[in-house]
């Protein structure tokens, strides 16, 4: 895509997974291959989970229509003409590697959940108030690709697809240890990210009216801690 649309699209790895594939970061912009001044930073990210196919397909769809569409619908031509946008398609590329095709009951259903050393990469990032230590020994290789990342890049918003359950999560997704079961970890800007989430879901066809089997989120919306903690 970046040889169709050299202008506002560049390509850039953020770092290499367990089996050294790469982890790369799509970045749409007016100046896409310079670090912008006074735009805000945006980040879409996808497939921590490899088995969770669903999200990457969509971020790469998203990116070729935005592309496609640039310099014809003024809505797509404004938002990257004022935004930098940088879609990670695949933060998990092994675990997609190794995911069973087709298989979601199965006894190969969690293949390509985890990286190639076995470990949930959602759950393995440090919680708050972790010193610098702590933040950084026993990470995997992909963790720290995404926490440097993150750390490098002034991303006012950011946002990471899964495949399953109908509901925008808002933050925090950790809860400490010592919190009773399914109590919130709010953040100071609560009611930012509620609103935010709201806004999704009631734009989607469904999700506000929490179509679960299951579990039923009220406005198609959960704190993340509150819905099951990464901890």
């Amino acid at each position: 895509m970046t040889k169709r649309f050299p202008f506002p699209a560049s390509v850039y790895s953020i770092g290499k997974s367990a089996n050294g594939r790469q982890i790369w970061v799509l970045k749409i912009t007016t100046d896409a291959h310079v670090r912008g001044i006074g735009k805000p930073l945006f980040s879409y990210t996808a497939n921590i989970h490899g088995n969770e196919a669903l999200g990457r397909q969509l971020l790469l769809y998203l990116v070729e229509y935005m592309l496609d569409n640039y310099g014809t619908d003024s809505r797509i031509t404004r938002l990257i003409n004022n935004t930098e946008l940088h879609f990670c398609p695949s933060l998990n590329p092994d675990g997609f590697a190794n995911a069973s095709e087709g298989d979601c009951e199965g006894a190969n259903r969690d293949s390509g959940r985890f990286n190639s050393h076995i470990v949930d990469l959602n759950s393995n990032f440090p919680g708050s108030g972790a010193d610098l230590t702590t933040m950084t020994a026993g990470r995997e290789p992909e963790t720290l690709a995404i926490m440097t990342w993150l750390v490098s890049n002034p991303f006012v918003l950011s946002a990471s697809l899964h495949s399953g359950l109908v509901v925008a999560l808002y933050p925090y997704d950790y809860r400490s240890p010592d919190a009773p079961k399914d109590s919130p970890n709010l953040t100071p800007d609560d009611e930012v990210f509620r609103h935010l989430a709201s806004t999704y879901a009631r734009t989607h066809s469904d999700m506000f009216r929490s179509p679960q089997c299951q579990e039923y989120f009220d406005g198609g919306i959960s704190n993340g801690a509150e819905w099951l903690s990464v901890s």
